[in-house]
């Protein structure tokens, strides 16, 4: 068992005038590390809280053809809710507020796992609509990322 030493341990003498102190010292750090396991134990508690998200990140320069980029957002759109998807950020034009970015729209899609990313991309039910991007979209960019999301 894992014991702390303290500085009247180490001098090996106790006045018994320092009795008194000395157990005002052990309570105070006693409580002390009860606190600090209280905080520990909370901060676990949090984390453990925290569930794991994925996160799809589109972002383009610009539009190829409208009609072709209304086509991909009818046939994407059901194929994400399928997968457990939805829009955290659709179709937004970025501030852009440090270095250069020839993006000019961003669209961001949370889903339950990176799994569920990967089935959704990989799926049939997305494959029009994959096909569809270079007809869609200027200088497309698109990522996968892990992320947690917190309880509300």
């Amino acid at each position: 068992m894992e014991q702390d030493i303290t500085l009247y341990q180490v001098l090996g003498v106790l006045p018994a005038a320092t009795d008194e102190i000395k157990r005002e010292y052990d309570a105070k750090i006693a409580a002390g590390k009860s606190r600090e396991k209280e905080g520990l134990e909370d901060l676990m508690s949090a984390e453990r809280s925290q569930q794991p998200v994925a996160y799809v990140i589109s972002a383009v320069e610009g539009f190829e053809d409208e009609a072709t980029v209304r086509r991909y957002a009818e046939l994407a759109g059901p194929a994400i809710e399928h997968f457990g998807g939805r829009f955290t950020v659709s179709n937004a034009e970025p501030v852009v507020v440090e270095g250069d970015s020839p993006l000019g729209h961003l669209s961001m899609v949370e889903f339950p796992s990176i799994e569920n990313v990967q089935a959704w991309y990989d799926s049939p039910e997305y494959a029009e609509a994959r096909a569809l991007t270079p007809l869609a979209f200027r200088g497309r960019v698109l990522m996968f990322v892990k992320g947690i999301k917190s309880p509300q």
